[in-house]
This record gives structure tokens, sequence and C-alpha cells, in this order.
């Protein structure tokens, strides 16, 4: 029997924002109260667990370069919005780079647990520096091109989707900022929320106690170097982490989590209401 009242929100629309999920719960009042646990996968078996106590934010960009149309024999001729689009994605990201120092916050954290990040990287088999500069740093990605008519033809106009990952410490608006720099892209945004950041010790030993309680061994804190909707929580004063049942297959084709890990971790969510509640 618990005390306070828990509130347990299934949303579909997390992949792409979360604002007429979560963020629209907590507009109208659905999801309130002083902390969060949000079920996102922070680890497998093969990795150990972390708790998240902050995420990056994104800025999803759809953008639309406007090139000169020539034969693909004399390319010099023309002007050739592919390369325009390549071109901005690394300009974009070294820009929003130059402007970033990590917060010594994050970064001592990471620096403290760098066994867990240690041990995603191996499992998947790219160096921890990759994973700690997508934490620390601007990340920037071409999800989607459309371009061109013909493999002989310099094409004169290319339409992209920019995923724009920014860590704690920049904003939307140093994106834009930099986006107004190149006039001849037509861009608007798809979708986009702020990174997050918060440490409160009292859910944190709580989630830990818990994590221990079930799984035998202590979970790392960590920092996501994704986005998720912990986003609409914080923004409304909901004290959260991220802790969540996962594998190696995330985003990938025939994504999977082992029941027994689903299991594991339902235990671990029944403990911390139990000593939240």
């Amino acid at each position: 029997r618990l005390e306070k009242g828990v509130t347990i929100a299934l949303t579909s629309d997390e992949e792409l924002g979360g604002m007429y999920g979560t963020g629209k719960l907590v507009e109208m009042g659905e999801i309130a109260g002083k902390y969060g646990v949000v079920g996102e996968p922070t680890g497998s078996p093969e990795t150990g667990h972390a708790i998240y106590v902050g995420d990056k934010g994104f800025l999803w960009v759809e953008a639309v370069f406007h090139g000169r149309s020539v034969h693909g024999g004399l390319p010099v001729a023309g002007h050739n919005p592919i390369e325009q689009a390549v071109n901005a994605m690394y300009e974009i990201k070294r820009k929003l780079t130059m402007e970033y120092v990590p917060d010594v916050r994050i970064k001592n954290l990471i620096d403290e647990n760098i066994e867990y990040y240690r041990r995603v990287a191996n499992a998947i088999n790219i160096p921890v520096e990759a994973i700690i500069d997508a934490v620390l740093y601007p990340t920037v990605s071409l999800g989607w091109i459309r371009g061109g008519e013909a493999v002989n033809l310099v094409p004169d106009k290319c339409e992209v989707g920019f995923d724009i990952r920014i860590p704690y410490g920049l904003e939307t608006s140093h994106v834009f900022r930099i986006l107004e720099e190149y006039p001849e892209i037509e861009g608007r945004p798809i979708s986009g929320v702020e990174p997050t950041f918060n440490i409160d010790e009292h859910l944190i030993s709580i989630v830990k106690a818990a994590y221990k309680d079930v799984y035998g061994g202590e979970p790392f804190l960590g920092i996501n170097y994704a986005s998720s909707d912990a986003y609409y929580l914080r923004r409304a004063g909901i004290k959260t982490v991220l802790l969540g049942p996962g594998s190696l297959t995330a985003h990938t084709t025939d994504e999977y989590i082992e029941i027994d890990e689903v299991i594991r971790m339902a235990r671990v969510y029944a403990t911390i209401m139990a000593a939240l509640g």
C-alpha cells in the first residue's frame, strides 16, 4: 500500500519529440509530482545499467538547398546542392563545437563512470572516445536526403533532414543563429527540446538501492547521448532520472529486450515506488 499517488504514463510519440504525449500530459496537469523515473533503456545485461541524470537536447530541421543544374560531365559550371548539404552538416557541427565548453560537472561525472561507457563502446565495437564525444559535444547527422533526378545531371535542389543533438550548456537558439548564416538554406524546425541536467541525491540513493536489491550490483551514473521525455518532467520541476531495461539492439533491425530483463526492471520500479510512496 502506497501513502502517496503514483502516475504511470504510457505514451506513443517519444521517438518524435514527445510534445503530444508526455509534453501534453504535463501541460494538462495529468502528470505531476516530486519525482519521476523514465523507463528508457539505459544499459543491458552485457554492459550493466546507468542511472541517467541528464539528456541532450535536440533540434530536427528540414532544409532545402538550391543549386544550378548542369551536365554531369561539367559540374564546375553548376552548383551542386547535395554537396552544399553535406558540407553544411560538418560546418554546423564545427561552429557549434567551437562555441561550447563542456559543463565541468558533466565531464567529472563521465570521468567517474568511465567504465560504463567503456563497456558500451566495447559491446558495439567503437572507441570509448567516440561515445564520450557524443555525450559531451554537439552532433549533427543527416537523417534523410532527397535530391537529383539522374546520375549524369548536377541537381538543382536537395532536401535534407538534420538531426542536431545539443549538450547541456547550449540551447536551440545557438543552432538557429548558425543556420541564419546560410542564406541559401530554406530551413524550418520539425521538432526540438532543450538539454536538461539535474542531480537529486535523495532520488538517486533510492534508485541505486532498488537496483542493488534486484540486480545485486551498483548502477553507474551517466548522461544520455540522446534525448528523452524527461525534458518535460524536469521542465515542470519534477526531479527525474532515466533507468530502463535494454539490449545492444536499440534502433536496429529486429530490436528486442529479453523478457527476464523486463521483469527484473519492473521489480526495480516497484521497489522505487514503495520507497518513495
